[in-house]
């Protein structure tokens, strides 16, 4: 399916493709369908996509496929499918539903995908390709700000703030485009998840940041007026701090205008 989309010779028609697409994965599973047993079609379809040779065939034609538009439109469905899983997953959650085993195996499977995703920007295949990057970043950026149980993923996962400031660092010293609007999607994230943590003066005071803050609770996953005590927290490590207060990632942002 990815060779058609990525070698399809009429590219204009790759919109249509994808949106037919979106709408059997819209209808394709539910907590109900799973809860009572029925195949998961995501299921099925992350295997044989993607997890059947480690992402191997996605990754080549994601770093790359030479058309720009194959790159975008097998981003977006990616995109577009890994979405889906957790909407269904936090539509559970916020039913005061227990998901049931599949929906649970179901999550699992999307979360190792993600960070198989975002942990491939580090691969040899996409140093080699990186002034095709963009599409991939924008795939792993609209995932990542796509909800909280994304945003969960990454933050509890590993030190994702680090790591994507080390990847938008490296290939900005040792590229010399004075514009490199390519890694903008990164940067984007790398503010998004910060705006997501709090430091660790804000957690010693046990404040409501979100009514000191002018920052929507959706980015930082906390409901306007609610407690702190005994909800989740993502501090920002020292690692994080030190990468921060850099002057050459604060120049990169205001350069390039994120």
């Amino acid at each position: 399916m990815f060779d058609m989309l990525a070698y399809y010779n009429l590219n204009t028609q790759m919109s249509d493709i994808t949106s037919s697409l979106q709408t059997i994965f819209t209808f394709g599973d539910s907590q109900f369908t799973l809860k009572r047993g029925d195949a998961s079609l995501f299921m099925q379809f992350i295997q044989i996509a993607y997890l059947e040779d480690d992402c191997g065939h996605f990754l080549k034609i994601m770093f790359d496929c030479t058309d720009k538009t194959s790159r975008f439109y097998i981003g977006k469905l990616t995109s577009i499918m890994l979405n889906r899983i957790y909407t269904i997953y936090q539509d559970c959650l916020d039913s005061k539903q227990a998901p049931c085993e599949q929906l649970e195996a179901l999550k699992l499977t999307a979360d190792g995908l993600f960070i198989r995703l975002v942990k491939a920007l580090k691969s040899q295949e996409c140093a080699k390709n990186w002034m095709k990057i963009e599409q991939y970043l924008k795939m792993i950026h609209d995932v990542a700000v796509g909800g909280k149980l994304q945003a969960q993923v990454l933050l509890t996962s590993f030190d994702a703030v680090p790591f994507l400031l080390d990847f938008v660092l490296s290939n900005v010293t040792a590229r010399t485009s004075s514009k490199l609007t390519q890694f903008e999607h990164a940067a984007a994230l790398v503010c998004y998840f910060v705006r997501y943590s709090l430091t660790p003066p804000m957690l010693a005071e046990k404040h409501n940041w979100v009514s000191k803050a002018p920052v929507p609770w959706t980015l930082k996953g906390y409901e306007e007026g609610h407690d702190f005590e005994g909800d989740e927290k993502y501090p920002l490590s020292v690692q994080n701090l030190n990468y921060l207060v850099s002057s050459e990632f604060v120049e990169l942002c205001l350069r390039e205008g994120v």
